[in-house]
C-alpha cells in the first residue's frame, strides 16, 4: 500500500506495541510520521526510531492534540499578550481514576499500554511532558527528578501517581498524576 499510494504523511494509530515497525515502513518508504502516543516504550526505542527518520530525512512526531484545546489556546493568547508575565513555573495535574476500573487495570480488558513500564501513568506521562514543555519554553530539560508509586493497591496499575519535575533554564515544571486524588481534573497552573 506504501507503495502504490506513496503517501506524504502517515499517521500511526495503533497500539503502542506496533509503533516501532509501522513508523519505520512508513519512514522508509518516503512518508513523514505523526504518532499517537506513548510513541514508544523506551527512550532507547524512541532513539532507533528517530534514527531512521533522520537517515531517510523525514520527520517524525508524536501526537500532541492537546495542545489545541480551547483552554490551552487560551492560555498561549494570554501569554503572548503579556497579561501574567514571565512563565518561571508551571505545574501540570491529572488526576484521573484510571485504577477504579476498565482497561487500565482489568486484567480480562485488554489494554494496550497496561504492559509499559509505567503502567497507566505512561500513557498520560507524554500530554503532561509536552504542555510543561509548551508553557516554558525552549530549551534542554535537566534535573529530572521523579517519584512513580501504586498507591490504590491494584497489582495491575504498575503506577498510579507520579511526582516529577524537571528545569528548563532558570524555569522549573512539575508534573503530577494521581488515580487516587479527588476530584478528577485535568489542571495547568
Amino acid at each position: 500500500m506504501l507503495a502504490a499510494t506513496k503517501p506524504q504523511v502517515v499517521h500511526v494509530l495503533t497500539p503502542p506495541a506496533s509503533h516501532r515497525p509501522l513508523v519505520e515502513l512508513a519512514l522508509e518508504h518516503g512518508a513523514h510520521v505523526l504518532c499517537e502516543k506513548p510513541i514508544a516504550a523506551s527512550s532507547a526505542e524512541l532513539a532507533e526510531m528517530m534514527a531512521v527518520a533522520d537517515r531517510v530525512q523525514r520527520t517524525l512526531t508524536e501526537n500532541h492534540n492537546y495542545l489545541f484545546n480551547d483552554p490551552v489556546l487560551q492560555l498561549d493568547r494570554i501569554l503572548t499578550d503579556g497579561r501574567i508575565g514571565e512563565v518561571v513555573e508551571v505545574d501540570i495535574t491529572f488526576a484521573l481514576g484510571v485504577t477504579d476500573g476498565g482497561r487500565f487495570v482489568d486484567p480480562n480488558v485488554p489494554s494496550p499500554v497496561a504492559h509499559l513500564a509505567g503502567g497507566a501513568v505512561h500513557d498520560f506521562l507524554t500530554h503532561l511532558s509536552y504542555l510543561a514543555l509548551h508553557f516554558l519554553g525552549p530549551g534542554v530539560p535537566t534535573g529530572v527528578t521523579a517519584r512513580w508509586r501504586n498507591l490504590s493497591g491494584n497489582p495491575h496499575a504498575v503506577y498510579d501517581d507520579l511526582l516529577a519535575s524537571f528545569e528548563v533554564g532558570q524555569a522549573l515544571g512539575v508534573l503530577r498524576f494521581s488515580a487516587t486524588s479527588r476530584p478528577e481534573c485535568a489542571a495547568i497552573r
